[in-house]
């Protein structure tokens, strides 16, 4: 089992280390090119993941998409963990 938390903080960490002056305009950019990357994959024909060589191409692009959501989380001081249960709750009671 993954420790999101954890995950969330090496994540920051990693993008930290590749641009210093990350800030929440540049973790929700982020966000959207990785967005334009997954969709970009799921329109094209299905191909092995140059980068990650173990996953397809749309796996290693929504894999970006969380981790960059993480970095954002990180950034604004969100204990996403907590979040995403407390709406995965909320969600199991919406009809």
């Amino acid at each position: 089992m993954i420790n999101l938390n954890q995950l969330t903080e090496d994540s920051y960490n990693s993008a930290s280390r590749r641009n210093p002056n990350l800030n929440y305009e540049e973790q929700l950019r982020q966000i959207f090119l990785e967005e334009c990357e997954l969709a970009d994959a799921y329109i094209s024909e299905p191909k092995m993941s140059e980068h990650c060589p173990e996953l397809m191409d749309i796996e290693e692009e929504l894999a970006d998409i969380i981790l960059a959501c993480l970095v954002f989380a990180r950034g604004e001081n969100i204990d996403i963990e907590k979040a995403l249960r407390i709406k995965n709750e909320f969600n199991k009671t919406r009809q």
